[in-house]
């Protein structure tokens, strides 16, 4: 799995998943077209690294998040689904006190600049389809397999409702 990780000097603003062809500088000055791009590793960019390659990164990683209140509210709430668990978007919206918002709960969910470490992926349709993935459906079913796999479950994703 390839990444880009943005960060500024207080946390991680952005990750990005790309494939092989992709120019992962056009793409963070898309994001960004008025930053100042410094290409180095920081303890943070390891970190997440760490947390790609092991599943848990080495010491907490700093976000850095622009959003507006409900997408920050969201981000909160994808942060307290367990790991290897999955939840649905209306769950989520009623989790949040708002049980008819399911669509903003979805678009926050696609905004999110930092998709793995907050964990969109654990979102799914009621029904139990994954649907869709800023970065590929097949990709958000191959983190939730991941996930899965390493917090030693059956073959199925436990389901919860927070």
């Amino acid at each position: 799995m390839k990444f880009v990780v943005a960060s500024t000097d207080r946390g991680i603003c952005n990750l990005f998943f790309i494939n092989e062809e992709e120019d992962a500088t056009a793409i963070i000055k898309e994001e960004w077209p008025s930053a100042r791009l410094v290409e180095k590793e920081h303890q943070l960019h390891r970190n997440v690294n760490s947390s790609f390659n092991q599943g848990k990164p080495n010491s907490p990683i700093a976000l850095r998040l622009k959003g507006t209140p409900f997408q920050l509210k969201v981000w909160q709430a994808l942060l307290q689904i367990p790991e290897g668990t999955l939840t649905s978007y209306g769950a989520t919206a009623t989790h949040l006190d708002a049980p008819s918002a399911q669509r903003a709960v979805g678009t926050a969910i696609g905004k999110n600049p930092v998709g793995y470490l907050i964990p969109c992926h654990r979102v799914i349709k009621r029904l139990g389809k994954t649907g869709g993935y800023r970065w590929d459906p097949v990709r958000k079913q191959a983190i939730i397999g991941r996930e899965a796999a390493q917090t030693n479950q059956d073959s199925e994703t436990q389901t919860t409702l927070f």
